[in-house]
């Protein structure tokens, strides 16, 4: 695991691992809050995918993953979501 940036959620301290994420929500401002917001925002953006549902429509999240998984390299995928939302993106 390479060192990075720190990532840091509001339950776990900053960590040394080199996280990307993909978020998708819809109203991410008005949902989450500018705080929220503003974090996400200052975290690099060639570790992220933010797509919100209100501007831009639903995704594919199965094949945004599968991309993402791809181009990042990733060792290790973590789904938080509905279970619909987990089973699309599991299968």
């Amino acid at each position: 695991v390479r060192e990075s940036a720190s990532f840091s959620h509001s339950c776990c301290k900053p960590c040394p691992a080199d996280v990307h994420f993909i978020w998708v929500a819809k109203s991410i401002r008005k949902n989450f809050g500018d705080d929220i917001v503003g974090k996400i925002e200052s975290y690099p953006s060639e570790k992220k995918i933010i797509h919100d549902t209100a501007i831009s429509g639903r995704p594919n999240v199965a094949e945004l993953t599968v991309r993402a998984v791809k181009n990042w390299s990733a060792e290790v995928v973590i789904v938080t979501s509905n279970p619909s939302g987990t089973r699309d993106v599991v299968g």
